[in-house]
This record gives structure tokens, sequence and C-alpha cells, in this order.
């Protein structure tokens, strides 16, 4: 987090799970594109993190250390058997300031639930020993079951990540009126919201920002949206401002346009 309690997170761990390799040819490009214009951390695997520590430089740096089943499978459903890849201890020797991993819940027909929760719990003792920060990505359904996402599955689970022992929270942003009374009042960590995939126009993108916002979020982590976009310095900059700036969409748009 900045000095303001507010963080714009690069999200660059999906190569990890979805065969997007043509796109991502050259990560140091990338990070170097978004940490020059406003973002202000990076979240991403232990091998782009160990490949791009130049360009990561003094900016956060978070470390996901878990994985399931990738795009690739057939079973058809991504990161469900879910598994850790790295440890607390290598992200600590590259000099990362946190980790992340999922807490999945409502998973109907498996036992992710219970897989992941014990994993968080285990996870967040090991970084209290590193003296390392912990972001728990609490994600009602998975990404399996997007339908069971709304304000009670996303503010049980939200609640259930500072439980366990996050330090932040990533999950998931719905435009609802009751969002930040039943979420972010209820998830006394810093709530920043994920990007929801790269569907989304840059316009759509800044409305949700400003609205995550205004409903209390502390920041967003952002994947696809930014570095699939080929002006990542003026999104960035835009996203950045509704954050840092309190700017309103129009003025961030001005910056993308």
């Amino acid at each position: 987090m900045k000095k303001d309690g507010k963080s714009f997170i690069l999200a660059l761990d999906h190569a990890m799970l979805m065969d997007v390799g043509m796109k991502l040819k050259d990560p140091r490009k990338v990070i170097a594109a978004a940490m020059n214009n406003g973002a202000d951390s990076l979240l991403t695997t232990i091998g782009v993190a160990d490949y791009c520590l130049d360009e990561i430089g003094n900016s956060g740096l978070l470390i996901r250390t878990d994985l399931g089943s990738t795009t690739q499978n057939s079973n058809g459903r991504p990161f469900t058997n879910s598994f850790n890849t790295t440890s607390v201890e290598r992200a600590d020797q590259l000099g990362a300031d946190g980790v992340v991993s999922m807490l999945f819940t409502h998973m109907d027909g498996t036992q992710e639930a219970e897989i992941t929760s014990e994993r968080c719990g285990l996870t967040a003792n090991l970084c209290n020993k590193y003296g390392m920060a912990y972001c728990i990505e609490a994600i009602p359904g998975g990404f399996v079951f997007p339908e069971k996402q709304n304000v009670n599955t996303i503010g049980f689970t939200s609640r259930m990540a500072c439980e366990l022992g996050a330090d932040m929270v990533k999950t998931v942003y719905v435009d609802d009126k009751d969002y930040k009374n039943r979420v972010v009042e209820t998830c006394y960590r810093p709530l920043v919201v994920l990007g929801g995939g790269g569907a989304k126009t840059v316009e759509e993108v800044l409305i949700s920002t400003r609205k995550a916002m205004d409903a209390g979020c502390k920041g967003v982590a952002y994947g696809r949206i930014v570095w699939n976009n080929k002006e990542i310095d003026k999104i960035c900059q835009a996203i950045s401002m509704i954050i840092h700036e309190d700017s309103s969409v129009e003025e961030a748009l001005k910056v993308w346009r």
C-alpha cells in the first residue's frame, strides 16, 4: 500500500494457468511499462519474479504460491484440485513483500473449500514467521461457479479470509448498493478488487474501479485488461488517477484517450 493506504496492483500470474504465452512473450517490458506509469505493486509467479527483478525494482512484490487445474485440463474446471507451487521461504529469498493464495467457498461437489481454508491458515502462520504480508484471494464459487458470487457470498468469504490471517483481501466486486455494507465494512482488512477477465472495455473498467473505490475498497489488482492492452502506459495512468488522485471517470478517460 502507498502512504494513502491504497494500491494499484498489476496481476501477472496468468501464464501459469492459461495459454497466454504468445501475448506475454516479454514480461519485463510489461512490468517496466506498468511500474513506470502508476502501478504500485506486482502480483506474479516465482518464475517471473526471479526473471524480472531489475524491472520490479522498489515496487511492491507479491508471489502467488498456489495453482490448480489449468485451462488446458480436460475437466474444464480451472483452478480446482489446487496445490502449493512454491513456498513462503522462497518468496522471502527473492525479497518479496508478501505472498498470495486462493480461498474458495461455495464449491459444490468438491473439497476445495476445506483444502484452501487449511492452506490459507498454514500460510498465514508462515508469513507471520517470516515477517511477510499475506493476501488471500477470496472467491466464492472459485472460477467454476461464478453464479455463486453476490454480496452475501463475497462478504462471507472475505470475512473468512480475515479470520484465517489475511493482511489484505483480494476479491470480486459486484455493482450492488449493499456492497459497502455487506462486504467492505465486514472485512476488517484492506480490500482490493480483482479485474474479472479481459473482455471489458477500458471505460467499463474505469467505471467499475470508481464504483469500487467509492464503496470503500482500497485498490485493485488488474491483469489482462492492463497487460493485454497496446497502450499499457495510458491505462495504468488512468487507473492510478482514480485510485490515488480520486479522479472521476471522465478525468481518467482524458488520459486514456
